[in-house]
């Protein structure tokens, strides 16, 4: 979820006061809602979020082992630098696409900010 949006829900309150993801946001845990972990990525579009049942969705295969690599480039011998690659070749398979939900309309920081009501002079 994008952080904007993720400190938007944070701050909704329902009519009586009461924050509705933590009963005290100051003192319960700060990256979970109702006890799902929550993360917080710019690479996500503001507004909008992903849920996923990590249980069901799918696993991690590996493609190619853990490979070391070792080795001097340009002038690397003289300045005595060796440089070290180490690379694993991971896909993510998707065995129950129905474990993920896209979420969409959420509230923004800047959505907040404005919809504070109008004073009206008489």
């Amino acid at each position: 979820m994008n952080p904007n949006s993720w400190s938007a829900i944070r701050r909704q309150k329902d009519q009586y006061g009461r924050y509705l993801v933590a009963p005290d946001p100051s003192s319960d845990e700060v990256n979970q809602a109702w006890g799902v972990p929550v993360l917080e990525t710019v690479v996500c579009p503001d507004g909008e979020g992903w849920l996923l049942d990590t249980t069901k969705f799918g696993r991690l295969a590996l493609r190619e082992s853990l490979i070391v690599r070792m080795g001097y480039a340009n002038d690397d011998l003289v300045r005595n630098i060796l440089r070290y690659v180490a690379e694993e070749r991971c896909v993510l398979t998707v065995e129950r696409p129905a474990a993920v939900l896209h979420l969409t309309t959420l509230p923004t920081l800047a959505a907040t900010e404005t919809d504070e009501p109008a004073k009206r002079s008489k």
